[in-house]
């Protein structure tokens, strides 16, 4: 009796815990598809604003492209995204925080000048 017991209190709980992985699947695909949206959205968004600045400004791509490049780089590292301001940059020699105007460290020296050889 005490078998049948605990072996039904086990079912009832892997049965519960599909349920919450369930509705936990549901709840991270949902917001998962959210995120898709919005990054559909900024696409077409960027995109329009692109073809006004090259048709209206008369910029050229590559213009564009530097000025990307440019954007990118201020916070120290070329990889296509941008950093919030609140981040600061960290010495890799020492592990103080760089001051924003000066790529090497007031500490120990260390050089951190943004790879630009790296591709957009």
């Amino acid at each position: 009796m005490i078998n049948f017991a605990w072996d039904f209190y086990q079912q009832r709980q892997i049965g519960e815990l599909k349920t919450d992985q369930l509705s936990d699947s549901r709840e991270h695909s949902a917001a998962i598809q959210r995120l898709e949206d919005r990054l559909d959205r900024l696409a077409l968004i960027n995109t329009a604003m692109w073809e006004l600045i090259v048709a209206r400004l008369g910029l050229t791509q590559q213009e564009i492209a530097n000025q990307i490049t440019e954007v990118d780089l201020r916070d120290g590292v070329l990889d296509g995204r941008i950093r919030p301001n609140d981040a600061p940059l960290k010495c890799s020699q020492c592990g103080r925080t760089l001051m924003q105007r000066h790529r090497t460290c007031l500490y120990c020296g260390q050089n951190h000048q943004p790879d630009t050889s790296a591709a957009v």
